[in-house]
């Protein structure tokens, strides 16, 4: 199949007071056209950053120290100006974790989608209007009319969300990569966003690169995970591979710990993973999962386990599965 997105080898260093942080080490996925990819683990483990790494959006104390992000063949790490300008929010969207902070608190809600017109499309503000408004009429919102003229601070956090997707989906495109897009909302309009996502993705023909740690969201949406640890891809399959044969001991944990109930209703006490995520400013020898794991051999924490084939399309980064 043709990839849109291929992420080769990515690293990403943070220099801090303790030493270099290796936030993302040697990761590699790709997406392919109207493909939905989950990119899933627990927070700190290295998700955002690497889809900031695909948009070149990392800044000091942060640097890419190597890899290749090629989208439609060209490495967007060797874009510069008006190349890289032509991807960003043209033909890569970002829908950012927290709406509140990402939108700007003195322009209107129209002012704001209508920038990414000006920008890209070099539209005058009549012309602009009434395709926001198409916009937001797109992402289900309410009185499209009226809300252009609101500012952030007067919309609900469901709201906010849906003005950051039609502003993502301005220019049409090909990629549109969501981080945590339902964070902090109550189920009913996690739901409701789940599934504008969902019927946007088919009538725009775009990919998906969602970022979570919920692998409900990663069930109703995705076509292939990417399950991240302590900056490194552990496993990558297709969601069903995932959810019903799951190969690394992270994400059994991961699967172990969602909510269950018996066959009394009750709800069952939840399993969690012991431990915490390594410090990325040590040097580490072994599996950097060793110290968490319920599997783990001697060898573990000696040899650096490879992100392996063990069958078709399924990668493990595991010793014991071999």
């Amino acid at each position: 199949m043709k990839e849109l997105l291929s992420v080769k080898n990515l690293s990403v260093q943070f220099k801090t007071p303790h030493g270099l942080l290796k936030a993302v080490s040697g990761v590699n996925f790709k997406i392919a056209p109207r493909m939905t990819l989950g990119l899933v683990g627990e927070s700190g483990c290295g998700k955002t950053v690497s889809c900031l790494s695909i948009l070149k959006l990392i800044e000091p104390p942060g640097e890419i120290t190597s890899g290749q992000i090629l989208f439609e063949g060209k490495n967007i790490l060797q874009m510069e100006g008006e190349n890289l300008r032509r991807v960003r929010g043209n033909k890569i969207s970002f829908v950012f974790q927290e709406p509140m902070t990402s939108l700007n608190p003195v322009l209107t809600i129209g002012e704001q989608i209508a920038e990414v017109l000006f920008a890209h499309h070099n539209l005058k503000k009549k012309e602009a209007e009434p395709k926001v408004i198409n916009l937001l009429e797109k992402v289900k919102m309410p009185m499209p009319e009226r809300i252009i003229y609101e500012y952030p601070h007067n919309l609900s956090g469901g709201m906010r969300q849906r003005v950051m997707i039609a502003q993502a989906l301005a220019c049409c495109p090909k990629l549109l990569i969501a981080d945590e897009p339902t964070t902090a909302l109550d189920v009913t309009i996690q739901a409701q966003i789940l599934e504008l996502l969902q019927a946007l993705r088919e009538e725009f023909n775009m990919s998906i690169l969602i970022v979570t740690h919920d692998f409900g969201i990663i069930a109703r949406l995705a076509d292939f995970v990417a399950v991240m640890y302590a900056g490194q891809i552990v496993e990558y399959a297709d969601v069903r591979s995932i959810f019903k044969n799951p190969k690394h001991p992270y994400t059994k944990g991961l699967l172990a710990a969602l909510p269950q109930s018996s066959k009394e209703f009750k709800l069952k006490r939840l399993k969690e993973i012991p431990g915490t995520l390594p410090d990325l400013t040590k040097e580490i020898k072994g599996c950097l999962f060793y110290p968490r794991c319920s599997k783990k051999e001697n060898r573990c924490i000696k040899i650096e386990p490879l992100l392996k084939e063990l069958e078709a399309g399924h990668y493990v980064r595991c010793l014991r599965e071999r």
